[in-house]
């Protein structure tokens, strides 16, 4: 492979000063700046001190390299003024929350030299990563990668991603290349990982700020048990003075420390079960709209029909093919083992009307240790009318059952009760049943008033069949044999 300087190489920040101080010295000494034409840092408004720091330790830069000051309020139309700006054949970014390792460019450009048809190559750890520089990577096609990663610069000369809901657009844009652009993770992954994933201080506080700041996303975190905590790259940093004079000259007027009380930050996913596109479409809208911390990566969908018409307009989710005939409980079980997380599982009739609601369902355990599961408040119809949004302006706590329409099961929780009852292959008393096995665990049962979902507008696909009768008496029947009691 040539040695020329082939690529120009994006920073993107934005506020997050610790991770950025982490994460730009770290691509100072691990980055192969025999390849790279050019550096382009940008800033993107910052207000906390990130733009000060780098001026200073842009100086540390092996190559050339320029700071640009930008207001864009959004990584996709910063990274298409790069574009605009760069005229190296390969171009490749990175964030300021991306640990890179040392050789990342070099072995990344070899996949690109090895495989002449690759246009976008994705270097998260999105595979069991290896160690070693002198490891033959290869990638595995994708529909889309993240925007951490390198790009011929050829595949943007005819259009650029736009901008959807300020994060996104990139992966949307590249679903819309079709199969003629060919992208693809690289694989053995390298030891990529992302800050604001890590589970642990002091990181996990610092994301925690930056969240509460509006500054980031929630993410979910990595496993404690990952297996990239389980190496080290040898210690090689000089982090120069004049630098450090000035982070301590910040951190002493109070611009870095991290607020108290930081709200809890939930790390969790949406599971829906569906079979109906047009429900499926206007439920997911509805929660992207009002959770801005949500992607749609963070959903997950147990597919009985609703695919076909349905994933052309909701790129980004996760689809999970669903078991025939259909059993809510079995496709509520194949949704929880794809999340091993904690959950919210979600009907595909409801619709969720105030922003931030799942955010502050997931918070509702923080106050109330001994909750099992914990239901929103629904307006429309609802088994339990005590879950009625109309009951109350305050957390409640319910002694019998829950239906579940929208409810949060944390993952501790699902694995101390045990799976969803697949026996019960009828409608109805599949959460009676995960109600009265989580109060005999010795949990609690609640209703948030500061969750509220719509449950009227959207057809059912249950309640409205002609044998929802007989499919309701059937679990009932079950439910009576196994409790011994109607409810």
């Amino acid at each position: 492979m040539t040695t020329q300087c082939n690529v120009d190489l994006m920073y993107l920040a934005w506020n997050r000063l610790e991770f950025t101080r982490e994460t730009f010295l770290t691509l100072v000494t691990n980055t192969d700046w025999e390849y790279v034409r050019e550096l382009f840092v940008y800033d993107d408004g910052s207000s906390d001190g990130t733009r000060q720091w780098l001026e200073q330790a842009l100086a540390q830069v092996p190559a050339k390299a320029r700071l640009v000051h930008t207001r864009f309020g959004s990584p996709v139309l910063a990274m298409n003024h790069f574009i605009e700006a760069a005229s190296a054949p390969m171009l490749a970014k990175a964030d300021n929350d991306a640990m890179l390792p040392p050789g990342w460019l070099k072995q990344s450009l070899a996949v690109f030299a090895r495989y002449p048809e690759l246009k976008l190559l994705g270097i998260e750890a999105m595979y069991v990563h290896a160690e070693g520089e002198q490891i033959e990577r290869t990638y595995v096609p994708a529909r889309f990668i993240s925007g951490l990663g390198l790009y011929r610069r050829e595949v943007f000369a005819r259009s650029k991603p736009a901008v959807y809901r300020k994060w996104f657009g990139l992966e949307e844009w590249q679903e819309v290349q079709g199969a003629r652009l060919i992208r693809g993770w690289i694989k053995p992954a390298l030891p990529v990982f992302l800050l604001d994933r890590i589970p642990f201080e002091p990181w996990r506080g610092y994301t925690q700020a930056y969240v509460a700041r509006g500054w980031q996303r929630a993410w979910p975190k990595y496993d404690k048990a990952c297996a990239l905590w389980h190496w080290h790259w040898p210690d090689k940093r000089q982090h120069p003075s004049t630098v450090d004079e000035y982070v301590r000259d910040v951190s002493s007027r109070g611009n870095t420390a991290a607020p108290r009380n930081v709200p809890r930050e939930p790390s969790f996913k949406i599971v829906i079960p569906s079979a109906n596109a047009a429900n499926l479409v206007s439920c997911i809208r509805a929660v992207l709209a009002r959770e801005s911390g949500i992607s749609p990566t963070d959903i997950i969908v147990v597919d009985d029909g609703a695919r076909a018409k349905a994933e052309e307009q909701l790129p980004r989710v996760l689809w999970i093919t669903g078991i025939k005939p259909f059993n809510f409980s079995r496709n509520v079980n194949l949704g929880m083992a794809a999340a091993e997380s904690d959950v919210i599982l979600l009907n595909d009739d409801a619709l969720l009307v105030n922003d931030h609601g799942f955010t502050r369902l997931a918070e509702e355990f923080g106050e109330h240790p001994d909750l099992g599961v914990c239901s929103a408040s629904v307006r429309g119809v609802v088994g339990n009318p005590r879950q009625t949004a109309a009951q109350g302006t305050q957390f409640r706590l319910e002694t019998q059952v829950l239906a579940f329409i929208c409810v949060f099961i944390p993952r501790r929780i699902y694995e101390a009760v045990g799976p969803f009852d697949e026996r019960f292959s009828g409608y109805g008393f599949e959460d009676n049943d995960f109600c009265v096995r989580t109060l005999r665990a010795g949990f609690r049962l609640g209703i948030s008033a500061s969750c509220i979902v719509e449950h009227a507008s959207l057809p059912s696909t249950f309640r409205t069949r002609r044998d929802v009768t007989t499919l309701f008496q059937k679990n009932q029947q079950l439910f009576r044999a196994k409790w011994g009691r109607p409810l």
